[in-house]
Parts: structure tokens; C-alpha cells; sequence
């Protein structure tokens, strides 16, 4: 991005972490919904690599030059994101070890029932005699 200014630079870079901590609070409504939880992943994604972009296009020295003060709050946006992804994936993992529980009582339910199904139906010849 050539002609950016420092001020231009840490609006943009600003703007762009703004957008991705609204998108991974966005995870947090669409936990149940996998199409929902893909598409905000492929936004997220999109976000990243302009991210990326944006700072492959500016040098160290360009870096260097932008008030440190401005970085600080860049900075807490950076925590606050990372902080709400950990968050995000203790709630997912959590949701998966639910779902998995749920799988294995249902299996095991399915299977009693197949048994009692299989003995009930044999067990009434057990005490007839040849």
C-alpha cells in the first residue's frame, strides 16, 4: 500500500483487528450452527489475509516510524482476540465431549434394547423341559 501514512497505517490496522474480534465474538451465537461457524471462519479468514497484506506491504523501518502509543491499544485489540479464541475453543471442545456422551448413551441404550429384545424372546423355553 504505497503513500500510506503512519496514521493511515494504524487506522487500517485498526479497523482490521475491529473487524476480527466482532467476527470471533460472532462464534459465540453460532456454536450450534456448523454452517454458521464456517462461514464466520472463512470471513475470519479473509480478515487475516488482508491483515497480512497490509502488513507485508510496510516496512520495519515504516513500523518503527508510528507512534508507540498507538500500538499499545493495537495491542489489547490483539489480546482481547486471542483471549476470546481460547475461549471460544474450551466452549467447542466442550460442545464436542457433550455430543460425544451423548453418542455413547444412545449407542449403549440402542444396544440393552437389542439385547432384551434378543433375550426376552428366548427366555421363556428356559425352564421347559426336553
Amino acid at each position: 500500500m504505497p503513500g500510506l501514512t503512519p496514521e493511515q497505517y494504524l487506522a487500517q490496522k485498526g479497523d482490521i483487528l475491529t473487524r476480527c474480534l466482532r467476527l470471533t465474538e460472532g462464534f459465540f451465537g453460532n456454536l450450534d450452527d456448523a454452517e454458521g461457524l464456517q462461514e464466520l471462519l472463512d470471513k475470519r479468514m479473509d480478515v487475516i489475509q488482508e491483515f497480512q497484506a497490509l502488513e507485508s506491504s510496510v516496512s520495519d523501518a515504516f513500523r518503527d516510524a508510528c507512534p508507540e502509543d498507538a500500538f499499545l491499544a493495537l495491542e489489547d485489540l490483539l489480546r482481547q482476540i486471542l483471549d476470546l479464541d481460547q475461549k471460544v475453543s474450551l466452549n467447542l471442545r466442550e460442545s464436542q465431549n457433550q455430543t460425544l456422551e451423548s453418542m455413547k448413551s444412545n449407542t449403549q441404550v440402542h444396544r440393552l434394547t437389542a439385547y432384551n429384545a434378543q433375550a426376552s424372546g428366548s427366555g421363556r423355553f428356559i425352564d421347559q423341559k426336553k
